[in-house]
């Protein structure tokens, strides 16, 4: 790999805004999966009804994807307007924001979570991930 190939790839990991969340998805399916083992192994669970755990994951699941929602229709509007009104180079300053980035990554991880605790409920409630 060369040094333009490298500064590409490095350029478009830094203005890529879907990286950090698409690696979130993974990160919140393993920890699921390693809370949902730990927590088979050591018989901890919670004296709550099933129905009521389920209830409350859809809702933190819904409100998750609310969120998700809002910033992807936030970003699509920022580009809409930068591009239309000013010079396409605000574009870049837009999608370089890590905080927009990390929050984006955190929502989709908390939405992923809460699915994959919501798929585990069965007949108990586990204590970490639930």
């Amino acid at each position: 790999m060369n040094w333009l190939q490298r500064y590409r790839f490095r350029l478009y990991l830094r203005n890529s805004i879907w990286i950090l969340p698409a690696l979130s998805i993974p990160a919140a399916l393993i920890t699921v999966s390693l809370l949902t083992r730990y927590e088979r192994a050591a018989g901890s669970q919670l004296n709550i009804n099933p129905e009521t755990a389920r209830s409350l994951m859809s809702t933190i699941a819904a409100s998750t994807f609310t969120l998700v929602v809002l910033i992807c229709s936030a970003l699509l509007v920022a580009v809409q307007l930068a591009s239309a009104q000013l010079t396409p180079r605000i574009i870049a300053l837009i999608y370089r924001n890590p905080y927009r980035k990390l929050a984006f990554a955190l929502f989709v991880f908390t939405f992923t979570f809460s699915i994959g605790v919501l798929v585990r409920i069965e007949d108990t409630v586990p204590r970490l991930a639930g």
